[in-house]
C-alpha cells in the first residue's frame, strides 16, 4: 500500500476482541478460534504496524454520520 492504513479506536478495539474471543473459543473446543498465543501475537503484530507508521490511527467522527444519529 502507498498510504498507511487508517484505523479507529473503535476498530482497534474489536480487533482485540475478537482475537481473546476466538482464543476463548479455541480454549473450548481446539477445532475453532487461535492458540492464546497466536490471538497475542495478532495483537501484537497490531501494535507493531501502528508503531511502524503501516497502520494510523484516526478519529472517527460518528456524530456526523447520518445513521448514527
Amino acid at each position: 500500500m502507498s498510504i498507511p492504513l487508517h484505523v479507529t479506536r473503535l476498530l482497534l478495539w474489536e480487533f482485540r476482541q475478537f482475537a481473546r474471543f476466538q482464543s476463548f473459543r479455541y480454549r473450548n473446543d481446539p477445532t475453532s478460534g487461535y492458540p492464546i498465543k497466536q490471538a497475542g501475537q495478532m495483537i501484537e503484530k497490531l501494535s507493531d504496524h501502528l508503531e511502524l507508521g503501516l497502520a494510523k490511527l484516526v478519529d472517527c467522527d460518528l456524530i456526523g454520520v447520518p445513521c448514527m444519529r
